[in-house]
């Protein structure tokens, strides 16, 4: 249903069938926004907000959520993509 996207994953894992070269990938991504880009810009901005990372996710007290939302609406409007955030 999907022909270019179906490329897109066979490219990705051209090297076989090893459907993890693209969830690798995918990861690799997730971490690099989340440590790289939002992680680095509350530290460098915001060194008074508790951050903890976890995989694709930032820990914060409850002080801290509208600075830790803020900059991943920061982060998701430099890259252009729309952004769902789990706020919990």
């Amino acid at each position: 249903m999907f022909p270019s996207v179906y490329q897109f994953i066979r490219e990705i894992n051209r090297d076989g069938w090893e459907h993890e070269n693209l969830i690798r990938r995918l990861q690799q991504e997730e971490s690099k926004l989340v440590i790289e880009t939002v992680a680095a810009d509350l530290i460098a901005r915001h060194p008074e907000v508790f951050v903890l990372t976890l995989h694709g996710a930032i820990f914060t007290t409850a002080s801290g959520i509208p600075v830790v939302v803020g900059a991943f609406e920061a982060a998701f409007d430099q890259i252009g993509y729309p952004m769902s955030l789990k706020v919990a």
